[in-house]
């Protein structure tokens, strides 16, 4: 009886080897039942799209004058743009802190405002304003995991602090705008820079908890740890700290697809 029972111990640890070495080369959703396979994450990746419609008929300097309003109107416009970050502190199931670095573009044009001989206003079709903005922003970004790993509740909250800086450009049917103002003796350019803060705080949501194993096989084949689609609020504070730059400041909204690896 002792033998046999020694003999019966033997195998059981063999079996316990096999099962564990059948689990390692298991696939991803096989081995999820023991221990989630992660692979390293350093980085995110973010395309997005929103509205935006810049202030600059709020600046003081035009004394109650709308010139963006009437050259443009009031509509929104869409501005796509898209992020990269480096995420070097990680606190395991609890969140992130990294650096980022984004840019986006909007392309504001309407036709050319005409008054015929009668002094009917309307619209020349040949001829078109544009108002060209290129956003920048360099920014600090938190996000907290807890939610998602602790409490599985695939939902990341986040938030962005740091500056932004806009390159703009006013054209026309002649190419770049100019202005000659009064008591200036050269013509001032249609372009330039603004100076400014950026802010954002948004949530995503982890579509990879609607598969995990096709999630967990896409970590393990092309080391994307997570992807995830977002919505967010954010301000363009582009007024210039003060100077005389054109003010492009506006809080507006942005939701996009994300990645991080």
């Amino acid at each position: 009886m002792t033998a046999a029972r020694e003999a019966s111990a033997v195998e059981t640890v063999y079996k316990e080897d096999e099962l564990d070495t059948a689990l390692e080369r298991a696939p991803a959703p096989e081995r999820e039942r023991n221990e989630r396979y992660s692979s390293p994450q350093w980085f995110a990746f973010e395309l997005r799209v929103g509205t935006y419609l810049p202030n600059v008929d709020d600046d003081s300097s035009l004394g109650g004058r709308k010139p963006f309003e009437q050259s443009f109107g009031k509509d929104l416009r869409f501005m796509a743009g898209l992020e990269f970050d480096v995420q070097p502190l990680r606190l395991k199931k609890v969140g992130s802190l990294g650096i980022g670095a984004g840019a986006a573009l909007c392309d504001i044009s309407e036709s050319t405002l005409l008054i015929d001989k009668q002094g009917n206003l309307g619209k020349d079709s040949a001829g078109k304003n544009s108002l060209t903005v290129y956003p920048f922003h360099l920014v600090v970004v938190g996000r907290l995991d807890v939610l998602r790993d602790k409490l599985k509740i695939p939902v990341v909250p986040y938030a962005k602090a740091g500056f932004s800086m806009a390159y703009w450009r006013a054209s026309n049917l002649g190419g770049t705008a100019s202005n000659q103002l009064a008591g200036e003796k050269d013509a001032v350019s249609g372009k330039g820079t603004t100076w400014g803060t950026f802010l954002a705080a948004g949530l995503a949501f982890d579509i990879g908890a609607l598969d995990t194993h096709a999630a967990y096989n896409i970590d393990e084949t092309t080391g994307i740890n997570h992807t995830y689609i977002f919505g967010e609020i954010l301000n363009y504070g582009l007024s210039g700290f003060g100077d005389k730059q054109l003010n492009l400041s506006d809080t507006t909204w942005n939701a996009g697809l994300a990645l991080e690896f």
